[in-house]
């Protein structure tokens, strides 16, 4: 086998940050999993009274909502970068395409427009 060509490379690349965002995708989704546990453990204890020991739970509560706010965010970001940079990739090789079969039709002595 030869060097790795460029495309492979930049397949490589885009698989690492699609794994990255897909990981983000799963800790979003645990994040949320969590929300509705954490919620219920804070209505039963509400039930017995407030104290500051139980004002944690309220931490947790909005420490939960910015976790999860933190990784869509970077799922998002993540995944939409790696598609546009894949869209961009192929553009420019299908424009490097036709930009050679111009210059081939060009060279023979056909309409150069």
């Amino acid at each position: 086998m030869g060097p790795p060509s460029v495309a492979s490379c930049r397949t490589r690349c885009d698989t690492r940050r699609f794994a990255l965002g897909l990981a983000c995708v799963v800790i979003t989704t645990l994040i949320a999993l969590l929300s509705p546990w954490i919620l219920k453990y804070a209505v039963d204890d509400l039930h017995q009274g407030v104290t500051r020991a139980k004002l944690g739970c309220t931490r947790r509560c909005s420490s939960d909502r910015s976790h999860r706010g933190f990784f869509r965010f970077l799922m998002r970001q993540i995944i939409i970068g790696a598609s546009r940079d894949i869209e961009y990739d192929f553009a420019n090789d299908f424009f490097k395409t036709l930009q050679a079969c111009r210059s081939r039709t060009s060279t023979r002595g056909g309409p150069a427009t």
